[in-house]
């Protein structure tokens, strides 16, 4: 009932996956259009949404500083990641389905164990927002986009960042090509799309 923010598709297709600021998520039969369920929880604006890898679970993203899980089946709240300070931008699961990472407006990442909630660690160093995130293929490396105008690297298990990339805009978004090792687009608050090409991510 309000602007819809964020969507996803299910890894066959048939389902998509939308978050909105009024503030729900809604599970939609991709086939028909029809809503299945709702998910609500949240208490303000959810920016964004996705299944895990095995399908079986949601995670959103929203203004209210949370990351809240949720089982896909029944519509019920697993559990929230506490801790940011400001609205989470961006989200995104490891490859292997064991940890979440977000990104916040309050300039970290945090990674958190998927089954506890705990956080395990914060990637400090950018000097603005961070609007968002991934995981590298293997789960080794992280990658962050920030309003800061720089993308940077991190190892995952150390939080240690790797490198930085002076940008000349902002980069609101950030995806890694699954075929394509060391490959990734940025979506910019310039009105462009911007393909890079990061060895360090290929190693």
């Amino acid at each position: 009932t309000d602007i819809v923010l964020g969507c996803a598709f299910s890894s066959d297709g048939s389902l998509i996956l939308s978050a909105s600021a009024d503030p729900t998520l809604r599970l939609w039969e991709t086939e028909s259009g029809r809503e299945i369920r709702q998910f609500k929880g949240h208490t303000d604006w959810v920016w964004g949404c996705a299944f895990s890898p095995d399908g079986s679970l949601i995670l959103s993203a929203s203004n209210d500083k949370t990351l809240r899980l949720w089982e896909k089946e029944s519509g019920n709240e697993i559990r929230q990641f506490n801790g940011h300070t400001a609205r989470v931008w961006g989200y995104a699961f490891s490859p292997d389905g064991s940890l979440i990472l977000s990104a916040s407006k309050d300039k970290t990442l945090r990674l958190w164990e998927k089954e506890s909630g705990r956080e395990i660690r914060q990637f400090k160093g950018h000097t603005a927002s961070v609007l968002g995130c991934a995981f590298s293929p293997d789960g080794s490396l992280i990658l962050s986009a920030s309003r800061d105008n720089t993308l940077r690297l991190w190892e995952t298990e150390s939080g240690r960042e790797i490198e930085s990339i002076q940008l000349l805009w902002t980069p609101q978004a950030i995806a890694l090509n699954p075929k394509q090792p060391g490959q990734l687009v940025t979506a910019n608050r310039n009105c462009t799309l911007s393909l890079f090409d990061i060895p360090t991510i290929a190693d």
